[in-house]
C-alpha cells in the first residue's frame, strides 16, 4: 500500500507542475509590469513541487506517527506559545515539527476517515486522495492588485516569505505609480503539495488551516475546483469562482479542525479557562461598515476621496487595538473573497451557508457544492 500512496504522492506533484508550466493566455502590460517590478523576490511554485517530490519519497520509507500521542503536539504548541525554541523536556522544536505534522496529518486523515470524506472520485477503492500532506513553515507573502475606481482581483504574484515592511511598502508604491491599488500581506496558509501552513499558528489555526488547504487540492480534481486553478492560472479569471471556493474551504476546515480538536485535544483544555471578554467595539461590523462606504464612493467616482477615508479609517481602527498596516482597494480585494468576513458585500457567502444548512452532512454539503461551475448554480439543493 506505501508504494500506492507513493504513486499518488508523485502523481499529484506531476499535475501541479504541469499546470505551472502551462502558459496562460498572455498577460496584460499592466501584469508584465507588475511582474518586473517582483521579478527577485517571486517565489517559484516550481522549484517547490520539485524538492517536495524528493521529499515525498523520503517520507515514504519513514514510520508513521500515531494519532493518539497528542501530547507531542501539546508540548509543541505550549513552547511556541511562550516563545521557546524547545520543548519542557529540551527537545527543540525545529526537530519535533516533522513528528507533530505527521500526527496532526494522521489525526485529520482519520476524523475525515469518520466523515466519510475519502477522495473526489466517489470514495473509489476507499483510497485517500490527495493525501494529506502539509508542512510547518512560512508561506510566502503575496502581492495583491486592484484597480482604483472597483473592488476587484486584478492580479496575485507569490513572493518569498518575510519581506521586510521597507521592501513591502515599496513593492506597492511601484505597483501603484501604474494606477493600481496594491498590498503585500502574509498568507496563513497555500494550497500547493504538501501544502503551507503557517509555523507561527496556533493549534485550533493548524488544525483548521491544513483541512482548508486540503479541500483545495482535493477539488482541484472537481469542476468547482478546476474552475479555481483556470483562474489561478489565468486561463479564465473568475472572481466569483474564487470566492466560493474559499468560502467552501472555509466551512469545512473550520468544521474539520473543530473536529480534530474535540477529538484528539479537547481533554487538555484547562478547566480553569476563563471566558473571553466581550469588548464593546464590534470590529467585524465596523468593517463591513468600511467595506459599504468605499463601495458607495468608488461607484460615485470618489476616488480619492474613497482612499482618504481608508487612510482614516485605518488610524482610527490602530486606535481600538487593531493594527492593519494597508487599508485599501487591494486589501478589500483579497480578504473579500472570504464570503464569510466582514471585509465582503458579496451573498455568496449567504447562498453556501444555506447550502450548508440544507446539507444532511459536511460529505453532501462538498459532494453537492463541488459539482459547481458558476455562481448561478448556487441555488442547487443538497438534500440526499
Amino acid at each position: 500500500m506505501g508504494s500506492v500512496k507513493l504513486r499518488f504522492v508523485i502523481f499529484i506533484h506531476i499535475l501541479l507542475l504541469l499546470a505551472i508550466v502551462v502558459p496562460g493566455c498572455g498577460g496584460s502590460d499592466i501584469t508584465n509590469q507588475v511582474n518586473a517590478i517582483v521579478k527577485s523576490e517571486r517565489f517559484s511554485i516550481f522549484e517547490w513541487e520539485v524538492s517536495a517530490i524528493a521529499g515525498a519519497i523520503w517520507d515514504s520509507t519513514r514510520i508513521h506517527e500515531s494519532p493518539d500521542r497528542s501530547d507531542v503536539v501539546i508540548a509543541y504548541f505550549d513552547a511556541l506559545h511562550d516563545g521557546k525554541a524547545e520543548t519542557a523536556d529540551g527537545t527543540p522544536l525545529i526537530k519535533l515539527r516533522p513528528r507533530v505534522e505527521k500526527i496532526i496529518q494522521q489525526q485529520t486523515r482519520d476524523v475525515l476517515s469518520d466523515l466519510d470524506i475519502k477522495n473526489p472520485a466517489g470514495n473509489f477503492l476507499g483510497i485517500h486522495f490527495p493525501p494529506m500532506n502539509f508542512e510547518l513553515s512560512v508561506p510566502p507573502d503575496l502581492l495583491v492588485t486592484s484597480p482604483r475606481d472597483k473592488i476587484e482581483l486584478l492580479k496575485e504574484v507569490r513572493l518569498q516569505p518575510d519581506l521586510t515592511t521597507i521592501r513591502k511598502e515599496s513593492i506597492e508604491s511601484q505597483a501603484e505609480q501604474l494606477g493600481i491599488s496594491a498590498m503585500v500581506t502574509e498568507l496563513g496558509g497555500m494550497g500547493t503539495f504538501p501544502s503551507f501552513v503557517s509555523s507561527s499558528a496556533s493549534l485550533q489555526e493548524v488544525l483548521n488551516d491544513a483541512a482548508h488547504e486540503w479541500l483545495h487540492q482535493y477539488l482541484a480534481f472537481t469542476p468547482l475546483g478546476f474552475r479555481y486553478v483556470l483562474d489561478l492560472m489565468g486561463i479564465s479569471p473568475n472572481y466569483d469562482i474564487v470566492t466560493i471556493n474559499e468560502t467552501v474551504a472555509g466551512i469545512f476546515g473550520n468544521e474539520v479542525g473543530a473536529l480534530v480538536y474535540e477529538k484528539y485535544y479537547s481533554k487538555y483544555k484547562e478547566e480553569t479557562e476563563q471566558p473571553e471578554k466581550v469588548s464593546a467595539f464590534d470590529f467585524n461590523a465596523v468593517m463591513r461598515n468600511i467595506r459599504l462606504n468605499v463601495d458607495s464612493l468608488l461607484a460615485a467616482g470618489k476616488i480619492d476621496e474613497a482612499e482618504q477615508y481608508m487612510d482614516n479609517q485605518r488610524d482610527y481602527l490602530q486606535t481600538k487595538g487593531y493594527y492593519i498596516r494597508k487599508l485599501n482597494q487591494a486589501y478589500f480585494a483579497f480578504y473579500g473573497t472570504y464570503a464569510s468576513e466582514p471585509t465582503s458585500v458579496s451573498p455568496i457567502g449567504v447562498k453556501i451557508n444555506e447550502i450548508r444548512d440544507e446539507s444532511s452532512s459536511l460529505k453532501v454539503f462538498i459532494g453537492c457544492v463541488s459539482g459547481i461551475s458558476s455562481v448561478e448554480q448556487l441555488g442547487v439543493s443538497c438534500n440526499e
